[in-house]
């Protein structure tokens, strides 16, 4: 079997977690381990994917990952599969070096530039982040996770009318991303269409009834609708934004990577 067709195997795993279908999702895992039995950097990378997936070992996760990238040094896949973990465990700086490393040898890669986009965005740089999703838009025009991504970005710049476009382009080309259902209802709570919010978070609990942030989120609507939400509250989202905003204004300001 090809690494092109580990890669298909290691995508279609993380849909099925994503999806929550957790059974078939440890069957996957099985079965791509038998798959590549032949080729050790990959065999290492499933057992990371069980490490995570299966053992909730992040750490563990991790250190496997390492061990596949270890075994073939110039796998773009591998080298952003470790950014990846990177990101996800908070190392976000060391993250962008890895994604930098993969644009470097392969500047085309929308998906790489796409996880550049959400790094600079978790640093809350996110006119910069909107800058690499549209480099990954240019790559492939129905990437569906960078439309949705630039409208979290603009979500938190404050934009929210704007970004219901994007959520709605991503769902055109999706109409199963849960993800975009669930920000679509947050950006029309910001914007104080309540019925409208509880209708998209209700529709992304449908498709995916174990996503913790759509249940939290239908409560705080919910909690808004019943006018029960507290001053501290309002006034607590209000500022995050606009901290987050000052922030990523002085981090490309003073250019500090």
């Amino acid at each position: 079997m090809t690494r092109a067709d580990l890669q298909q195997k290691a995508h279609a795993i993380d849909t099925l977690f994503d999806l929550g279908r957790i059974d078939e999702g440890r069957a996957a895992i099985l079965e791509a381990l038998e798959a590549a039995k032949d080729d050790p950097a990959y065999h290492y990378y499933f057992q990371a994917e069980a490490a995570g997936y299966l053992d909730h070992n992040s750490k563990e996760q991790g250190r496997l990952f390492t061990e596949a990238l270890d075994l073939a040094p110039d796998d773009l896949f591998l080298m952003r599969v470790v950014g990846v973990w990177q990101l996800m465990n908070g190392k976000v700086w060391s993250a962008v070096r890895a994604f930098d490393r993969v644009l470097a040898l392969e500047p085309n890669d929308g998906d790489t530039l796409r996880c550049m986009g959400i790094a600079h965005s978790r640093l809350d740089r996110d006119r910069k982040a909107i800058k690499f999703y549209e480099q990954a838009l240019s790559v492939n025009a129905a990437d569906s996770d960078a439309m949705r991504q630039i409208g979290v970005s603009l979500s938190k710049l404050g934009e929210d009318r704007e970004s219901l476009d994007w959520f709605r382009k991503a769902l055109a080309l999706n109409e199963q991303d849960y993800d975009s259902m669930r920000q679509l209802g947050i950006s029309l709570a910001m914007l104080t269409d309540y019925e409208g919010a509880l209708q998209w978070l209700r529709l992304a609990q449908t498709v995916n009834p174990q996503d913790y942030e759509t249940r939290l989120n239908m409560a705080l609507v919910l909690k808004k609708m019943r006018g029960e939400e507290t001053w501290l509250e309002r006034v607590s989202i209000k500022l995050g934004r606009w901290m987050s905003r000052v922030w990523g204004k002085l981090l490309d300001r003073f250019n500090l990577r």
